[in-house]
């Protein structure tokens, strides 16, 4: 247990040391090759790791082969905290981009207009606070809910950098591709979802009350005395 506890706080002090030279190289470079603003590559950081906290989870439903791949282990192992660095490039982005376009915080209109935004900031700000044992713990069911809200990020990303972006860099067209992969890979996923939710459905009849339901039913509760079994979609 104590092992265990060393190996994850190694790591975290790993990832935030990775991740502050990268902040820190990142204002280095740019101060002297400014060929695109800095708030859009920390952008462009942020989508990058959203994506591969994704990846394991994509890669295992549609390329079901290939999810014990290292990489892909690797990143499940390590999934909350690219997903925390993911959130960190992003707040960086957004306190850039105040300081760079003067925008007042304590005007209304300021949150209408970069509203996706808010949206996105706020989404990933509660997935932060809540990436850590205690908050499974403490929220039970509600943890994997709460955590379903991952899912809205791509299309309110997409709406967040074709609408109000500024600046349209090579970054800029990067993201938008980052963002349509992840949006059709989520629907091929949910699609191959309800695949399988088909084909695992039965037909159940009881013969007693000549009465025909169609659920899903596991092999080990069939009662062969009372139910007669006929798989739906098991045609080849």
């Amino acid at each position: 247990m104590n092992s265990s506890l060393v190996t994850i706080k190694r790591s975290s002090i790993i990832f935030l040391a990775v991740s502050i030279g990268l902040v820190f190289g990142s204002f280095l470079i740019f101060n002297y090759f400014s060929f695109v603003p800095i708030g859009n590559f920390f952008a462009l950081l942020s989508v990058i790791c959203y994506v591969l906290t994704l990846l394991p989870s994509i890669t295992k439903t549609i390329y079901p082969k290939i999810k014990c791949h290292p990489c892909l282990i690797w990143l499940l192992k390590y999934r909350r905290h690219v997903g925390v660095a993911s959130f960190c490039f992003g707040a960086q982005h957004g306190a850039l981009i105040v300081v760079e376009r003067s925008i007042d915080m304590l005007d209304m209109h300021t949150y209408i207009q970069y509203f996706h935004g808010s949206i996105i900031l706020s989404i990933f700000a509660l997935l932060t606070a809540t990436s850590n044992n205690e908050s499974i713990k403490w929220l039970k069911r509600n943890w994997k809910k709460i955590h379903q809200l991952t899912y809205l990020i791509p299309a309110v990303l997409l709406w967040h950098i074709t609408d109000n972006m500024r600046t349209k860099t090579c970054l800029t067209k990067i993201g938008i591709c980052l963002t349509c992969f992840v949006i059709i890979s989520l629907i091929f996923k949910l699609w191959k979802l309800w695949l399988r939710h088909r084909q695992s459905t039965a037909i159940v009849v009881i013969p007693s009350s000549k009465q025909v339901y169609a659920v899903p039913v596991e092999p080990t509760q069939i009662n062969h005395d009372k139910l007669v079994l006929t798989a739906i979609n098991n045609k080849k």
